[in-house]
């Protein structure tokens, strides 16, 4: 049997990792939001870090995963929010967000602001009843994340310009980025991209198999062209990037 054939029993079973986000969202509290993703869904998990060295550790507190929509529709909220705030006379009850997914307990995040002007996000269950019934939040950094402006660059003579809402956009692009590439274009256009080199890869597999005697499965394409169309006098079958380039040359 070649390699990559589909009579395979292990050619249909997919092991589904968990991808790691190199964006992690810490406070003086101790807590931490953490964002992973799998089986096509973006979690956001909120944390607690307990001990240190060896013995350090993080305790899950609340956990939320979201669809490519929820994400959409979570990055209007979190818009929304952001403007709520700009207009001044923050409520600290009023909240943005959204519910994911349907059961006994339904899964929500909001967002919201305290008093001080500090972003506040509560993932939290509610049951059937709508009552709200765990939850955990996480407040993000306030008077931490600064640039600086110079008055006197040669004599260093700076000050720190505090950005309270850095890590509230950065989160917010995350989860729009997640939305987006979702669709596969970015995916798509990163093999495309890459398509050279990755030839190259498989030529050289392509030699150690043939060296070694390993049959593989094999795949190939046609490409047609034909004279009929009313824009240039030439239609195709084909519809690779570089056949239309042609066509259009």
């Amino acid at each position: 049997m070649g390699i990559g054939d589909s009579t395979n029993s292990n050619f249909n079973k997919i092991y589904d990792p968990t991808y790691y986000s190199r964006l992690t969202l810490k406070n003086s509290d101790s807590k931490r939001l953490s964002i992973s993703y799998r089986s096509g869904l973006m979690i956001l998990e909120i944390g607690k870090s307990i001990g240190s060295g060896d013995s350090f550790k993080v305790e899950t507190e609340e956990t939320i995963y979201l669809s490519p929509m929820k994400a959409h529709i979570l990055t209007n909220q979190i818009n929304s929010f952001i403007e709520y705030k700009k207009a001044g006379d923050i409520d600290p009850k009023k909240a943005f967000g959204v519910n994911a997914g349907m059961g006994e307990k339904v899964t929500y995040i909001a967002f919201s602001a305290d008093t001080d002007g500090s972003n506040v996000i509560t993932i939290g269950k509610f049951d059937g009843k709508g009552v709200i019934v765990e939850s955990a939040s996480f407040r993000m950094s306030i008077d931490f994340n600064y640039a600086l402006n110079w008055d006197d660059l040669s004599a260093n003579n700076l000050v720190k310009v505090f950005d309270n809402d850095a890590e509230i956009i950065m989160l917010r692009n995350a989860i729009a980025d997640f939305s987006r590439s979702m669709s596969g274009a970015y995916g798509y256009s990163a093999f495309d991209i890459n398509r050279y080199e990755q030839n190259k890869t498989n030529k050289r597999i392509d030699q150690i198999f043939d060296a070694l005697g390993i049959e593989r499965q094999s795949y190939g394409g046609n490409k047609s062209f034909s004279q009929n169309n009313f824009l240039n006098n030439t239609s195709s079958k084909s519809t690779s990037y570089e056949e239309i380039e042609d066509l259009l040359a």
